[in-house]
């Protein structure tokens, strides 16, 4: 066998684990959704009941929400969001102010924003490990 047909191999088993990495990128990403949606419902029918308070409101009083767990939220209502900047190309401060957030208990919003934590550290491997596979590839691509 020789030297490039080796490398040929090698490059081809490096492209499916970068793909393979990429795609575990989006799954976590379809993952951290899903537990959200499972945890707390939809942000915009609540079929769970949860109160719901203004943006605004809650701003206020931040000893009321996790940070992780709003972000999650604002991120989800993103469509919401882009559907009035549409109506509305000046989408204002105030349209923000007045988005309207599902206030479960804090415990139950904790637990959720370790579960993000997890799953960030978890996507941080897979990119460090995707950098370290670049980095090694092009050495091995250069010594030729």
């Amino acid at each position: 066998m020789t030297i490039q047909s080796n490398m040929t191999k090698i490059l081809d088993k490096a492209n499916v684990i970068q793909s393979k990495r990429q795609e575990a990128i989006k799954l976590s990403k379809a993952f951290q959704r899903s537990v959200f949606l499972e945890m707390f419902g939809d942000t915009v029918s609540n079929p769970k009941r949860w109160e719901i308070r203004k943006l605004s409101e809650i701003t206020r009083d931040n000893q009321a929400i996790n940070t992780i767990y709003l972000s999650s939220h604002l991120f989800l209502l993103k469509n919401e969001m882009m559907k009035q900047s549409l109506d509305n190309p000046a989408l204002k401060i105030g349209t923000l102010k007045g988005l309207k957030i599902l206030l479960p208990p804090l415990a139950l919003q904790e637990k959720f924003a370790k579960i993000v934590q997890n799953v960030e550290i978890f996507r941080a491997h897979l990119e460090q490990s995707e950098q370290q596979g670049e980095h090694l590839l092009r050495s091995l691509t250069q010594k030729q």
